[in-house]
C-alpha cells in the first residue's frame, strides 16, 4: 500500500503493520518481501524486520533455496540464511532449476551448480533454464537441446522452449 509516496503494509482491517518507509515493495512470498530504500533493495519479514540489508540493485524471489541478487551490475546468489554464497560476478543470471542456474559471463552463457561451480562451460549465445533434464541453448545461430552434463541432444526443438530465449 502507498501513502505519501512511500510503500508500507496493512492488515485486512486496515491497520498499519509495517510503516510506510519504502520507495518500492513486493508482495510477501513465503514470509518475505523485497523492499527498496535509498535506491537499494533488501528483504523484510512480515514483522518488518530487515533480514537482508539494503545493498543490492535487484533481488529475485527464492527458488530451490537461492535467490539471484544484483550489485554493481553483476549477479550472484544468496541462500535462505541471507548469505551471499555465490559472489556477484555474472553479467546476468536466473533462478536455479533442477540444481543448476543459467548465468552469463563475458557475453556467453553457461551453467553453475549451487556451490557456484561451473558445470557447463560459458560457450552459448543464449540458454534457457533446465526442465525435465534438458535446456534449450543457442550457439552460432543454431538452437538445440543439451542435457545437464552439457551433452548435445538430437531431439527436435519445440516451441515449448522458446518463451525465454531471445
Amino acid at each position: 500500500m502507498q501513502k505519501n509516496g512511500k510503500m508500507g503494509y496493512i492488515d485486512r482491517q486496515g491497520n498499519v503493520i509495517i510503516d510506510f518507509l519504502y520507495e518500492r515493495s513486493s508482495h510477501f512470498y513465503e514470509g518475505l518481501a523485497n523492499v527498496q530504500l535509498n535506491n537499494k533493495w533488501g528483504l523484510i519479514n512480515t514483522k518488518g524486520d530487515v533480514l537482508l540489508p539494503f545493498e543490492y540493485d535487484n533481488i529475485d524471489m527464492f527458488n530451490e533455496g537461492f535467490a539471484s541478487v544484483q550489485r554493481n551490475g553483476k549477479r550472484g546468489f544468496i541462500n535462505k540464511q541471507f548469505v551471499e554464497v555465490i559472489e556477484c560476478q555474472y553479467d546476468e543470471g536466473y533462478d536455479f532449476h533442477e540444481g543448476l542456474a543459467n548465468v552469463k559471463l563475458n557475453n556467453k552463457w553457461g551453467f553453475i551448480n549451487k556451490k557456484g561451480e561451473v558445470v557447463i562451460p560459458f560457450i552459448y549465445d543464449d540458454a534457457d533454464r533446465f526442465r525435465d533434464g534438458e535446456s534449450q541453448v543457442i550457439k552460432d545461430d543454431e538452437t538445440f537441446l543439451i542435457t545437464m552434463s552439457g551433452k548435445r541432444l538430437d531431439t527436435p526443438v519445440t516451441t515449448d522452449y522458446l518463451y525465454q530465449l531471445e
